[in-house]
């Protein structure tokens, strides 16, 4: 990956041949990014790093200006918590994905309840309760978090 760099700062990253074309109209460089030096044109090399680690529930990773650590640039990652109303949405997702989920088994087990259902009553009953603890899922006291 590469960036342009005026007074040692990264002024804009990530850039691509056609960036280099733009800024330099006059030059030809190859189509390959590998194929050429471009120090003398600004142009530094950046190696990409791993994601930090984060909970995708409550925060995002955004990525930053390159960092120049150990005599390297280096792609900078930042954790940022996420909006309300981000938050908000991530919860009625999940939410709907679990009432989603329960009415679907709901639906696949009505058969245990109808008159002429094979089930005899002692399994007729526990599906009774399991369907019962199935609506009740959002009432339990961590809905959504933990089902």
């Amino acid at each position: 990956m590469y960036a342009f760099i005026e007074n040692n700062t990264i002024v804009k990253y990530p850039i691509t041949v056609d960036d280099l074309r733009k800024k330099y109209p006059l030059i030809s460089f190859p189509s390959n990014f590998n194929d050429f030096d471009y120090a003398e044109y600004n142009v530094i090399s950046y190696v990409e790093t791993q994601f930090p680690e984060y909970n995708p529930e409550i925060e995002r990773i955004v990525e930053s200006t390159p960092i120049f650590e150990e005599n390297i640039w280096k792609q900078n990652w930042i954790t940022e918590p996420l909006s309300d109303d981000e938050l908000q949405r991530i919860i009625s997702d999940k939410i709907l994905s679990i009432r989603s989920n329960r009415n679907r088994l709901l639906l696949e087990s009505d058969w245990t309840q109808f008159n002429d259902s094979p089930l005899d009553k002692q399994s007729k009953t526990a599906w009774l309760h399991y369907r019962q603890e199935l609506r009740d899922i959002t009432s339990q006291n961590k809905f959504p978090y933990e089902v």
